[in-house]
């Protein structure tokens, strides 16, 4: 037992619950960041979540291990009992909760982590050990970034922040499938501007098919320039039907390509601009350090602000948003038809051409 006045011991083991999208992943690395610095070896860092995001802190050192923990996954070694019981084998010290869902606190109790801080949203507060404040009342949170967010639990943790960006990095073998694409799309020896016109889940947040084409020609009619039209597994069919109707041979798809989430990263890394709907890719590319210009659409910027000071965002005010709703209920798409296909270019060629223009990070609104 320590004498009165004794320091608390370190944390031995600490295990963090990992957010549930790619995007928001790359937007918990400033906290994991803190978090090691904090503490740092012997104490053991598990990160807890979905195993095929995994990757996309592949390469960093925040994590010492992971731990599979996918509640509504096919593999039983991965729901909530058989978590538990590897959590309580590790004897948790310390639980940080960035995913929000009263379940995983309900895990992060039976765990028998001894403190567990995390955020009272979704009637879990009685929970947790710490429960952080959050900017506005129950029923109308004030807009706050994620990055913010699980920061504001890494300082509750003890930690301080001497940065807020995010940090992602490729690993050898990322490297090497990138390296495939490049030779078999033969996009040497020019600027590779990528083009990411999806969004997981969610219609809202995609630019019209027209304006996406016209883009794409004004890029590739530069010579300097080759563009790489970006897409996941259950996206390839569109894409390289995107990619047959433009019919340009400066302009390629990933389609048939190896899909990854680590060759992705090195795509990314390698590509000299990303154009992009609010999703993750726009997160990974800040986290690696290209630059962006992002089409926010229904999606208030200051619920997804990533601090990255090469970035541009393109929104345009309506009267019905920002919703935040993944369908749009009205058929002409107000907030991504106002995106004009010269005001993205100009941006684009903004950040292509910083010797022209200082790389700044405004949120640009096209008026209303």
């Amino acid at each position: 037992m320590n004498p009165p006045n004794a320091p608390a011991a370190e944390p031995r083991t600490i295990c963090v619950f990992l957010p549930n999208w790619v995007g928001d992943v790359a937007m918990a690395t400033p906290a994991l960041r803190a978090l090691r610095h904090r503490f740092p070896a012997p104490t053991r860092i598990v990160g807890v979540g979905k195993p095929h995001l995994f990757t996309v802190l592949e390469g960093t050192p925040w994590l010492d291990d992971t731990l599979a923990y996918d509640r509504r996954g096919g593999n039983a070694a991965h729901r909530a009992a058989a978590v538990i019981k590897q959590l309580r084998d590790l004897q948790i010290d310390m639980a940080l909760l960035f995913a929000s869902s009263l379940a995983t606190a309900w895990v992060a109790w039976r765990s028998g982590a001894r403190r567990r801080i995390g955020f009272a949203r979704n009637l879990r507060g009685w929970l947790l050990t710490d429960r952080v404040a959050e900017p506005g009342s129950f029923w109308n949170r004030t807009p706050w970034p994620t990055v913010d967010q699980y920061l504001a639990l890494a300082i509750a943790a003890g930690c301080e922040v001497s940065s807020r960006t995010l940090d992602i990095t490729t690993t050898a073998p990322d490297e090497l499938a990138a390296d495939r694409i490049w030779h078999d799309l033969r996009l040497g020896g020019r600027r590779v501007v990528c083009v990411n016109n999806h969004s997981a889940g969610a219609s809202s947040r995609r630019w019209p098919e027209d304006r996406l084409f016209a883009l794409c020609r004004r890029l590739a009619d530069d010579p300097t320039n080759s563009v790489l039209l970006l897409c996941g597994p259950k996206e390839q069919e569109k894409t390289a039907d995107w990619a047959r109707r433009l019919d340009h041979p400066r302009i390629h798809s990933l389609a048939g390509q190896d899909m990854a989430l680590g060759t992705l990263k090195a795509v990314l890394r390698r590509g000299e601009l990303l154009v992009t709907t609010d999703s993750g890719p726009r997160h990974l590319a800040a986290g690696l350090g290209t630059p962006v210009v992002a089409l926010l659409g229904p999606i208030d910027a200051r619920w997804t602000m990533n601090h990255h000071p090469a970035e541009i965002r393109l929104s345009k005010p309506v009267p019905c948003g920002p919703c935040g709703k993944k369908t749009c209920p009205l058929a002409d798409h107000p907030c991504m038809t106002g995106i004009e296909v010269e005001q993205v270019a100009q941006a684009a060629f903004r950040l292509l051409n910083p010797s022209q223009s200082q790389r700044q990070s405004p949120i640009v609104r096209l008026g209303a």
